[in-house]
């Protein structure tokens, strides 16, 4: 192929070495020697493969994964996922609160009997909303982080919400032991 048949180069890969120092001398770089310049060859280049994609020594090298395959889908559910994560937070930060409130209605429509708040009670409310916060905005970060790197996140919201409901139950199971009512109720089935 003559350089007349060539495609005109985009990012310098067919640049010819004239086109090449005139693009250095316009940056304010400075003039590479006839020794410096790479020898032209006409072989063509392989692409890099990486260190993970590379196999054993004398066999060929596999080409790198494309990590960008699911990206689209990965990245809607992830958003979904974190979106519906901070709804359930906010919608049930308001009982949390007010989790004494929310105990006496939860024993009434059960039928276990009167339940008895403690001090602990509206400490553990907080508690649970800010670990539940905390929890989010450490799932937030990390999947925004591996979606940003093309790496698949849609897993880092649902393993945050398991843990947020186990964080939850047994802060509210602490509160459950100590209420004789429920005690009563539970000895009593």
């Amino acid at each position: 192929m003559n350089p007349d048949e060539r495609p005109r180069p985009q990012y310098g890969e067919y640049a010819s070495e004239a086109e090449r120092a005139a693009a250095i001398e316009r940056s304010g770089g400075a003039r590479p020697t006839p020794s410096e310049a790479p020898a032209a060859s006409d072989t063509p280049v392989r692409p890099a493969v990486s260190k993970k994609s590379a196999s054993t020594p004398g066999q060929p090298a596999r080409p790198a994964l494309n990590r960008t395959a699911n990206k689209g889908s990965d990245r809607i559910v992830t958003i979904f996922l974190l979106t519906f994560g901070l709804v359930y937070i906010i919608g049930g930060a308001g009982s949390y609160f007010t989790l004494g409130a929310s105990m006496e209605r939860m024993f009434a429509q059960l039928g276990v009997g009167e339940y008895t708040p403690t001090t602990l009670t509206p400490i553990i409310g907080i508690v649970i909303v800010v670990s539940e916060g905390i929890i989010w905005l450490l799932a937030a970060g990390w999947s925004y982080r591996r979606i940003s790197s093309g790496r698949p996140s849609w897993w880092i919201p649902v393993a945050a919400g398991i843990i947020g409901f186990f964080v939850s139950v047994a802060l509210l199971g602490v509160l459950l032991a100590q209420d004789p009512a429920f005690l009563s109720y539970v000895s009593s089935a």
